[in-house]
C-alpha cells in the first residue's frame, strides 16, 4: 500500500514538474517572440525576407510596428499587381493622391517612375514635390497632334504643317497645360494658326516664358513682329488668305505690292 502511494506521489509530481517545464517553455517561446496572423518571429530578428510570402500591407504593418529595428522585405500589392519593396524602378499608366502617399511610403528606394502614359498633371506635380529622389518622366499635352512636351523642357516648338488631315489644334488645352511646364523658358509657335489675339492671350498668361512665333505669307516664313513684306509677286487669287495672314502681324507697317 505503501509502496502505491509513493508511485502515485511520484508520478504527479512528474506531470507537476512537466507542466511547470511547459508553462514556462510557453513563457519564454511568449516573450520571446511577436505573433502576426498566428505566424511567430524571434524579437531579436534584424532582417526578414518574405519576398516569397503572400502578405497583405496591414501585415507589413503590424509585424514592422511589432520589430521596428527589423528590415523587411516583401512583396508590395501596387495597381494590381506585387513589387519587391526595394524596387528602383515602377510604370504607371494613371496616378492618384493615394498612389503618390503609398509609393513614399513602401518604395523607399524608387528612382524612376515611367509615367508618359499618365495624364493627371496636378497628381504629377505633387509626386515631383513629394518624390524628390525619385526622377519622374511625363509628357503634357498642348493640343498640338502628335507632339507633347517633357515635363522638364526649358525649349518647346510646335509647327503647324498643312494640311492636318483628320487632327486639329486645340488652343484651350495649350493654354491651360502649360501651367505644368514650370522650367519653360521659350515657346516658339512655328507657322501659327492661331490668330494674334490667341498668341497675345497666351503672353499674358505666361508673362515668365518668351513666346515666338511666326507666320506664313504668301507661301513664306515671317516673324510675328515684322514689319515690313514684300509681296510684289502676289495675285488676286492669294488676296484673301494673304490678308488673313496679316492680321497676324501686328507691327506691320509696310507691304511693297508693286509687281516686279
Amino acid at each position: 500500500m505503501k509502496k502505491t502511494l509513493v508511485t502515485i506521489l511520484i508520478v504527479l509530481l512528474l506531470v507537476a514538474a512537466l507542466g511547470v517545464a511547459g508553462f514556462l517553455g510557453f513563457t519564454w517561446y511568449r516573450d520571446n517572440h511577436v505573433f502576426v496572423d498566428g505566424d511567430a518571429y524571434e524579437i531579436t530578428t534584424q532582417s526578414l525576407d518574405l519576398t516569397g510570402e503572400d502578405i497583405s500591407v496591414a501585415y507589413y504593418e503590424e509585424l514592422q510596428a511589432k520589430l521596428p529595428d527589423c528590415q523587411i522585405k516583401w512583396r508590395v500589392p501596387f495597381q494590381g499587381n506585387k513589387y519587391p519593396n526595394d524596387t528602383e524602378s515602377l510604370t504607371v499608366s494613371e496616378l492618384t493622391l493615394e498612389d503618390v502617399e503609398f509609393l513614399a511610403r513602401y518604395f523607399p528606394d524608387l528612382k524612376t517612375l515611367d509615367a508618359t502614359a499618365c495624364d493627371q498633371y496636378d497628381v504629377l506635380a505633387v509626386a515631383d514635390a513629394t518624390l524628390t529622389d525619385c526622377e519622374i518622366t511625363y509628357f503634357v499635352n498642348l493640343g498640338h497632334p502628335g507632339q507633347r512636351a517633357t515635363a522638364g523642357a526649358t525649349y518647346v516648338l510646335l509647327g503647324f504643317p498643312e494640311p492636318l488631315v483628320g487632327e486639329r489644334y486645340d488652343f484651350d488645352i495649350l493654354m491651360t497645360n502649360l501651367v505644368y511646364l514650370p522650367d519653360l523658358k521659350t515657346l516658339k509657335l512655328e507657322k501659327v494658326v492661331y490668330s494674334l489675339e490667341q498668341v497675345q492671350s497666351l503672353r499674358e498668361a505666361y508673362p515668365n516664358v518668351e513666346i515666338l512665333a511666326t507666320v506664313e505669307v504668301f507661301g513664306q516664313e515671317y516673324d510675328m513682329e515684322v514689319t515690313e513684306l514684300d509681296l510684289s509677286g502676289m495675285t488676286g487669287e492669294d488676296t484673301t488668305a494673304v490678308v488673313e495672314q496679316l492680321k497676324k502681324l501686328p507691327n506691320l507697317t509696310r507691304v511693297n505690292l508693286t509687281p516686279e
